[in-house]
């Protein structure tokens, strides 16, 4: 038997059992005979209880391919189309609310800058900023709640993040061409806003590369734009690409050179 057809007769067998959800995170990195195989199992499978999710990053790496199968939603394949957007205030303080319901409001409510603050509002930075509060506070009752009234926007965290999240930006890095990687780097290494100029001289790159490099950066959510140059849009990341991804002496270089 086809190894898509094979594929297709375990997910029948398993869903007439019980209902059966199939969940593919990362799917712009499916390979070709992977992504193939999804149309023809939504599709034999559909007058099944068979719930298929994807998840997709936009802006990947031959993302169209996806493209393809979503162009197929509501004609020839049942399915929807959901996007994901930043968390905001509103959402955020309901995520606070339920994390750490032991909190009081005024610490509910700092809480909620900070993590807007520090991970501005990307839902999985937020809620693995929240889940570490939340477990540190529970690991130690009698301390105060994070961030303290006094130091809201320098506290430092009680606990480290879930190593699955740091992973994750990890990944996210290691995903960006190489000329990217290095502008990226530049800037967590520089810190604060920095302009192309800057950057250019940082990595030692073209203006031109360097300025096609920024419009990958902000279309992926790693940075912002203002009238005074390029900013993480969320310091955590910064953070994780400053210590996971450089060493001290390329941190080192790239400050020397953006002054030379």
């Amino acid at each position: 038997m086809h190894i898509g057809q094979a594929f297709t007769a375990a997910v029948t067998a398993a869903a007439q059992e019980r209902p059966l959800l199939l969940v593919i995170d990362d799917a712009q990195w499916l390979d070709a005979l992977s992504l193939a195989l999804l149309p023809a199992l939504a599709r034999d499978t559909a007058p099944h209880r068979v719930l298929l999710l994807l998840g997709v990053a936009r802006g990947g790496p031959d993302g169209e391919r996806c493209d393809v199968l979503q162009g197929r939603l509501g004609r020839d394949l049942e399915g929807a189309v959901i996007r994901l957007d930043r968390l905001d205030q509103t959402a955020l303080a309901e995520l606070v609310a339920w994390a750490v319901p032991g909190f009081s409001a005024d610490e509910r409510d700092r809480l909620g800058r900070r993590v807007e603050r520090d991970t501005a509002g990307i839902p999985l930075l937020a809620v693995a900023l929240v889940e570490a509060v939340a477990a540190g506070y529970r690991l130690a009752p009698d301390a105060p709640a994070w961030p303290t009234p006094a130091r809201t926007l320098i506290d430092s965290l009680p606990r480290t993040l879930p190593p699955a999240v740091v992973g994750a930006v990890c990944l996210r890095f290691g995903g960006l061409p190489l000329a990217a990687q290095h502008v990226l780097g530049a800037a967590a290494a520089l810190g604060g806003r920095a302009d192309v100029t800057q950057l250019a001289r940082a990595t030692g790159l073209e203006p031109g590369p360097v300025a096609k490099a920024l419009d990958v950066l902000e279309w992926e959510r790693w940075l912002s734009a203002d009238m005074q140059g390029y900013v993480f849009a969320a310091p955590i990341e910064r953070d994780i690409v400053l210590q996971e991804m450089l060493t001290p002496g390329q941190a080192r270089r790239y400050r020397e050179q953006s002054v030379a």
